[in-house]
């Protein structure tokens, strides 16, 4: 089993798109995938999506965490079975998704001022935390776990969780000060760590070019490119996951990751 942290220090740019996209593919290709959200104040998933369950959902099983220390995460994973029915112009979109793609979200009902409170008093208390979190994840049967972090890399959920994982998505968005200050936040890891990362430049526009932002980003090695597509806004109005450049990206970061996908697996079959 691996993890995958996705991250960006910058809203709006692509991060949730992003791991959707990843965890979509991996299932594709027959990878038991469980995506989580992490990003407690910039939620999003089950707005955008229409992903959601009451019950089963992360802020409940944050609760249980706070109120009895039980880190037992089975009861609060959502399987596409699980999905509440918000919408019957969303059945269309809920069938694509991959059944082999799992979920621990924030429901539609949940607010950033709802968040419990975990009582940490200092780091190596979110330490603790991390680590018996991590344990608790790798003793279910995922081949891969998707973590959807929040933006500010001082929160408790951020570096703890970038650690702990075997890789690191960058998502970086167009913006100067965000782009120096990803420089910044890479400087506070190790080179094992930064070896782990890799850096993605995501089009939300036609009117950038690559090479308006290449001499922006040295030193920080840029692995993939997200090419505008007219496609990914559509679908995303559509609730629907990934779009043709999307969709070549998210493939290309599971082959770097060392997963297959499900470009290997046809051709295997052609085979």
């Amino acid at each position: 089993m691996k993890i995958i942290s996705v991250y960006s220090n910058s809203t709006n740019s692509g991060k949730k798109s992003l791991a959707m996209t990843l965890g979509q593919q991996a299932a594709k290709a027959d990878q038991h995938t469980l995506l989580i959200e992490l990003d407690y104040y910039n939620n999003g998933i089950a707005q955008t999506y229409g992903i959601t369950n009451s019950e089963r959902n992360i802020e409940g099983y944050l609760k249980q965490v706070a109120r009895n220390r039980d880190f037992n995460i089975g009861n609060f994973i959502m399987k596409k079975s699980h999905f509440e029915k918000q919408n019957k112009d969303l059945t269309k979109a809920h069938e694509g998704i991959n059944s082999d793609l799992d979920f621990l979200i924030f429901s539609q009902e949940y607010r950033p001022s709802l968040f419990p409170h975990l009582d940490f008093e200092s780091t190596e208390d979110v330490s603790r935390f991390s680590k018996r979190f991590i344990e608790e994840l790798k003793q279910t049967d995922y081949d891969l776990i998707i973590l959807v972090l929040p933006c500010d890399y001082e929160d408790m959920f951020t570096v703890p969780m970038i650690l702990e994982s075997d890789h690191t998505v960058n998502v970086i968005g167009f913006s100067l000060s965000r782009i120096d200050e990803m420089k910044r936040i890479a400087r506070i890891f190790d080179n094992e760590t930064l070896q782990k990362m890799h850096y993605v430049l995501n089009f939300t526009t036609k009117k950038i070019d690559v090479s308006d932002y290449e001499h922006l980003l040295k030193p920080l090695k840029l692995d993939q490119l997200v090419q505008y597509d007219d496609q990914r806004m559509l679908n995303e109005v559509n609730a629907e996951i990934g779009s043709p450049s999307m969709d070549q990206a998210a493939i290309n970061l599971l082959k770097q990751c060392g997963f297959e996908t499900p470009e290997n697996k046809r051709s295997f079959f052609r085979r």
